[in-house]
């Protein structure tokens, strides 16, 4: 019935990749498949473009290049370079932010792509690590504050938009930064 479909989409979208999969057989691997065209065009990017597209798979909502710096820890690589090309790849989307300030997006299919990625290298903890470091700092630049009842909620509402991947960093109950793990 109903239940039995809602349920099967639900397992199809939290699998995008291996829904998108097949294809016809008369055209070239790379584009057989969401995976294969996703693959093809990592394979395309610069060993440091690399890095950069699976570190910033932690973010779930826009960032900055201020934070994508923070995050992807690479003093040698121009990061606002790497994301222009990753933008160019079509990797990426940047959105007009606030003022002189773009503000990057990765879709999430592409992002899952990506988190695979940086799994299989091996530095999620490390850049999660880093994640949490830079949006505690970020609160405490801030020095956020719950107060009230809508407050809380902003709270929330930006947790979930940080990363759904990253221990939370924000103490809610007692309104306050906390730095380190919960």
């Amino acid at each position: 019935g109903i239940r039995d479909l809602d349920s099967l989409i639900s397992r199809q979208l939290e699998q995008r990749l291996a829904v998108a999969s097949g294809g016809p057989v008369d055209v070239p691997y790379r584009h057989r498949s969401l995976t294969a065209t996703l693959e093809w065009s990592h394979d395309l990017l610069t060993e440091a473009d690399r890095v950069t597209f699976r570190r910033v798979s932690v973010f779930a909502g826009p960032w900055t290049t201020t934070a994508a710096e923070a995050v992807c820890a690479r003093p040698e690589t121009d990061v606002a370079g790497t994301l222009a090309r990753l933008v160019g790849q079509s990797l990426l989307t940047r959105d007009g932010g606030t003022g002189d300030v773009p503000r990057y997006r990765m879709l999430e299919t592409i992002r899952e792509y990506a988190q695979a990625r940086l799994e299989a290298a091996g530095e999620t903890d490390e850049t999660l690590a880093r994640h949490r470091e830079y949006v505690a700092g970020v609160a405490d630049a801030v020095e956020l504050r719950v107060t009230h009842a809508a407050s809380l909620e902003a709270v929330t509402v930006t947790r979930m938009s940080v990363s759904v991947r990253v221990i939370p960093c924000l103490d809610v109950d007692a309104g306050r930064v906390v730095k380190g793990v919960n």
